[in-house]
């Protein structure tokens, strides 16, 4: 999907909110008609890219997520790149990887060589993949990444929405559904969604205690999320 093409459905979606809750005389018919085409449009591009992130197995960034859970699977030491190399070679991987092809180089080279880098707490979202084959380990990866785009759709719209009602759910849903960077996420199974979701809890506890837990989770999650505590000094909280 080019950029004009999410250019169009952003500007429709957007123009089929304002009309449906602007106060005027227009038939609401024909606009929530395109409204719930763009919503099935986009949501159906959305579960398309996930089914082919899993029938197409890409090997980032899932083939590092992976080989970090199979050596702690193990009982390894998973700060050892010795492990790594050790376990990565009794893998049986895609077809694809192979010895002789560029991608094959910088995993090992980005992946293996280093060990595993975030702090200990990370791995846990890893474990659970290396009891698991590869294929399998990567249908379940998916989806529990995808399903933290459906949290934070429900966030968004709770947080800055809620008085548009189903509305302001379905624009919430098409832009997110659209975005590019969306697509991306699932194609290359990163945690982005992941880091939305507790950035949105954060902001809805912030005036709790909860906020912090978010926080670490976040931090634990990606390490340089430990800026938004900047977030929490600033408001002297």
């Amino acid at each position: 999907m080019n950029g004009v093409i999410i250019s169009l459905i952003a500007i429709l979606a957007c123009s089929c909110f304002y009309l449906l809750t602007s106060k005027n005389h227009l038939p609401k018919k024909p606009i929530w008609a395109v409204y719930s085409i763009l919503l099935a449009v986009t949501a159906a591009l959305f579960f398309y890219k996930i089914a082919f992130t899993i029938s197409h197995a890409g090997f980032w960034d899932f083939g590092c997520f992976y080989l970090y859970g199979k050596v702690s699977s193990l009982g390894e030491n998973f700060y050892s790149p010795q492990n790594f190399h050790a376990v990565f070679n009794s893998l049986q991987l895609p077809a694809f990887l192979n010895s002789s092809n560029e991608a094959y180089a910088g995993f090992i080279r980005e992946c293996v060589n280093i060990g595993f880098p975030y702090p200990p707490p990370t791995i846990l979202y890893f474990i659970p993949l290396g009891f698991l084959s590869f294929h399998t380990a990567l249908i379940v990866w998916t989806f529990f990444i995808s399903s933290f785009a459906f949290g934070c759709i429900y966030l968004i719209h709770s947080l800055f929405f809620k008085e548009y009602k189903l509305n302001g759910l379905i624009l919430v849903s098409i832009i997110l559904f659209t975005l590019p960077q969306t697509r991306a996420t699932i194609f290359y199974t990163q945690t982005n969604f992941i880091l939305l979701f507790l950035l949105l809890l954060m902001y809805k506890h912030s005036d709790k205690k909860w906020a912090g837990i978010f926080l670490a989770i976040a931090f634990f999650t990606k390490p340089y999320m430990l800026i938004f505590i900047l977030f929490f000094i600033i408001k002297k909280n």
